[in-house]
């Protein structure tokens, strides 16, 4: 038959073992967002700080630093994150994607567009069925710019010269 004693462990044994925790839990929590960049798990590392300074306390359990810790998160979560991604975004320029990148791009008549009858484009080495924007002709070799797409079809307008 298996007997279990309780072990008594000194205060400052358990002091020592939840710095451990709480460093530990600081260390993951930091390693876990520099892998994702998420603003998420950040917000544990001072939740794990502000647990690790109440080891520091005498008489305070251990179930007060695990309280600590989660409502210094949760707090830091809900209250500094959002700001937080705004302030990093505001910089950032929307990237276009796909086929809405062409738009704005220039090219090159390949093939005239008449009145009815599309013409051909050629945009960052691709040709592309184009229109007209406004319904007018434009010849082989004159510069467009891409103003919209819809379908499979661009529609361009001639390239503003410099200077008019």
């Amino acid at each position: 038959m298996l007997f279990l004693e309780t072990v008594e462990l000194s205060e400052s044994t358990i002091n020592i073992i939840m710095m451990s925790v709480w460093l530990s839990v600081f260390v993951l929590a930091l390693i876990v967002e520099l892998s994702t960049q998420s603003l998420t798990s950040v917000w544990f590392c001072g939740g794990a700080v502000a647990a690790l300074i109440f080891t520091y306390i005498p008489n305070v359990p251990f179930f007060v630093e695990i309280i600590v810790f989660f409502v210094v998160s949760i707090v830091l979560l809900v209250s500094l994150r959002p700001l937080s991604k705004k302030i990093l975004l505001k910089n950032q320029k929307e990237e276009r994607m796909n086929v809405d990148a062409i738009v704005g791009k220039k090219g090159v008549i390949l093939k005239e567009i008449k009145e009815l009858d599309a013409g051909e484009v050629r945009i960052d080495s691709v040709i592309w069925s184009c229109l007209s924007e406004d319904g007018s002709e434009i010849e082989k070799e004159e510069r467009v710019v891409v103003t919209k797409i819809i379908g499979n079809r661009l529609y361009v307008k001639k390239e503003e010269k410099e200077g008019n």
